[in-house]
Parts: structure tokens; sequence; C-alpha cells
């Protein structure tokens, strides 16, 4: 392969890993933004909660999750445990 073939070829892999970060970038803020507005007017906590451990499975092309809270006394209390395949 000459040097120009390679140079192409690491240009458009390069190309490539912006598209993808672009994309992850537009999933984060579509992600962040709706939280973000529900934290302003939120009144129901545990649904708040939910809705973030929600979105996060969704970020992260998850199959569950588990959001704990930390105490006064620093401990970890479970919250809620979401599982799509169970």
């Amino acid at each position: 392969m000459s040097a120009a073939a390679e140079m192409v070829e690491g240009c458009a892999a390069h190309e490539a890993r912006i598209a993808a970060l672009e994309h992850r970038f537009d999933a984060v803020v579509k992600a962040v933004i709706p939280i973000g507005v529900t934290l302003l007017g939120a009144r129901d906590f545990h649904g708040l909660l939910e809705q973030i451990l929600l979105e996060a499975k969704t970020l992260c092309h998850a199959d569950g999750g588990t959001l704990y809270l930390r105490t006064e006394d620093e401990h970890l209390r479970f919250v809620i445990m979401r599982n799509d395949s169970l």
C-alpha cells in the first residue's frame, strides 16, 4: 500500500471516529437536557431518580441499571433497579 493510500485510509478512519463521537454527543445532549428541565420543576423525587436511571440505561445501551443514594453516614442505600430482560 502506498503512503498516499495509507494516509487516505487513516483520514477515513479518523473521520468515522469523529462522526461516531458527534453521534454520541447528540445522544448525551438529548438525554441530559430533558432531565435538566425536569429538575427545575421536580416535585416527585423518586420519579426523577427513575427517569435519570432510565435515561442512563438508554445512553449506555444497558439491559439493566441500579441506583443507590449515599446516606448521611456514608453508606449506600438501594433505591431503584430496572432490568429489561427479567
